[in-house]
């Protein structure tokens, strides 16, 4: 069973994500500020409606619980081109198990998949 799955990122996912973060913020710091309120969630989200950006929700299948958060970004798709960026942040009541390493081979996956 894997450790990991990993959906597109919903409006539903703001509350779970935003307190993750919040909690997450000294694991993070100084490498990452991932949102850590509606209006950065929003603007974050909003992102990916408007322009090439997917985000990616990392949960553990068996209690459902965020570990993380993967976005691929500053997507190019041409026939001569085709790249993207990669960022992640994980949960830190979760660090250490591997999860987000995981979610990131599976994000990675899903870019030349999907």
């Amino acid at each position: 069973m894997p450790q990991v799955t990993l959906l597109r990122a919903t409006r539903a996912d703001s509350p779970e994500l935003i307190a993750g973060f919040l909690a997450s913020r000294e694991q993070h710091h100084p490498w990452a500020a991932p949102f850590t309120d509606e209006a950065g969630f929003d603007a974050w989200f909003g992102r990916g409606l408007t322009g090439p950006l997917v985000g990616l929700v990392a949960r553990e299948p068996v209690s459902g619980g965020v570990v993380g958060l993967v976005s691929l970004g500053r997507i190019v798709f041409t026939p001569f081109s085709r790249s993207a960026t990669l960022g992640y942040s994980g949960m830190a009541a979760l660090a250490g198990r591997g999860l987000m390493t995981e979610a990131v081979r599976l994000a990675t996956r899903h870019a030349f998949a999907e």
